[in-house]
């Protein structure tokens, strides 16, 4: 098949249009069953293909992510989080991810932007739904490749803690749609992006559970959580592209801050969430993207003393727990970025990690008298 060379070309459209057709049972008719027939010995080969071929062009990208959106959305899902085989999600995922892309660089000046439907819902009647369907006016993102992205984040609480083992490609997409640039981080922040991971990672420790709610286990003590790596890259993307009182957009020289051109204000909901040190241990403990979160902390530890001490106790709390000698050298990954950031606190930072220097007393089998020195580590 061959690229049209005008996206006006009816006639060559019309053919991509029927491609369209074609990816969408290649994804849920062919992949999900790869594994069972002969075509998964070429599955990668023609994978590759498919995804160049529909990618290509705004208009494929368009009508795929429209389908995506509509009438195979719970095929979608059901394929990245129910899917037993890791390498058919990957390639689904990274299918999909490939055409949100291409979509998503074409609407740059309408992420932001919204407009109103009308939408059928059930009624419904004290506080049951009826069969009766109502009419209702809402605002949507502009563009589709923003409502696409909404979609994936709603549905995050409810149907992801389930499939925990098998989320990681899901958070994959999100994690491509944020790395495109200031305007998908934007998009993000104005959809709460970051207190719905936050809260969806901490869990049953969130501050934002409800009493007598209890929400599903992630993870165990044998079993680390390979899709919270994308959540924590994510996560630390948007909290560098934040504000704190020590950082207004205009001191940025002391880390590495993402777009310091346009900032984003945090909510008390946010800070309160970002500020909570059990999404820091369980990222460092899961060993979870620690570049981007020694990034992170570094950027909220900056002039901040009591958020400091609090990060500091909470790198020595994991580094007690540590068993195997090997298990070490990712948080220095963490610690380098910490300890980084100069300003009135870097010493107490230091020494609240490693310990105070004391004065100490050696008796030396080769020195006649006691000698004094500072303990060192």
């Amino acid at each position: 098949v061959k690229k049209p060379e005008s996206e006006d070309d009816e006639v060559e459209m019309n053919h991509y249009k029927q491609l369209v057709q074609i990816g969408m049972k290649y994804i849920f008719t062919i992949m999900p069953r790869a594994h069972s027939n002969l075509i998964m010995n070429n599955l990668e080969v023609v994978t590759k293909h498919m995804t160049e071929l529909l990618s290509s062009t705004t208009q494929t990208s368009h009508e795929l992510i429209e389908q995506l959106l509509g009438p195979y959305f719970s095929d979608f899902t059901a394929c990245l989080l129910s899917c037993n085989d890791s390498k058919i999600r990957k390639d689904i995922a990274g299918f999909v991810s490939a055409c949100l892309q291409t979509l998503a660089k074409a609407e740059e000046d309408d992420l932001l932007e919204e407009i109103t439907i009308t939408e059928k819902v059930k009624k419904t009647e004290k506080g049951k739904e009826t069969n009766e369907e109502v009419e209702r006016e809402v605002s949507v993102p502009k563009a589709l490749s923003g409502r696409f992205v909404l979609k994936m984040l709603e549905i995050v609480p409810t149907e992801c803690p389930k499939q925990w083992i098998r989320f990681q490609q899901y958070f994959e997409i999100l994690r491509d749609f944020v790395r495109l640039g200031r305007n998908q981080l934007e998009f993000m922040h104005k959809n709460s992006a970051l207190v719905r991971l936050v809260d969806f990672v901490l869990g049953n420790k969130s501050p934002l559970l409800q009493s007598g709610d209890k929400r599903y286990e992630m993870g165990s003590r044998l079993t680390r959580v390979d899709g919270f790596d994308s959540i924590v890259e994510i996560v630390s993307l948007l909290i560098r592209n934040s504000k704190t009182p020590q950082i207004n957009g205009e001191d940025t020289s002391h880390s590495s801050v993402v777009y310091p051109e346009k900032m984003h204000e945090l909510t008390s909901i946010e800070k309160k969430l970002i500020e909570h040190p059990e999404f820091y241990i369980r990222a460092l403990k899961g060993n979870h993207d620690t570049e981007g979160l020694g990034r992170a902390i570094g950027h909220l530890a900056y002039k901040n003393r009591s958020l400091s001490l609090t990060m500091a106790n909470c790198i020595m709390k994991i580094m007690d727990d540590i068993e195997e000698p090997d298990e070490i050298e990712h948080y220095f990954n963490v610690i380098r970025h910490f300890f980084d950031v100069e300003d009135d606190h870097q010493i107490l930072r230091f020494d609240t990690v490693f310990g105070y220097a004391m004065p100490a007393c050696y008796k030396r089998l080769d020195m006649p008298y006691p000698f004094f020195g500072i303990g060192q580590i």
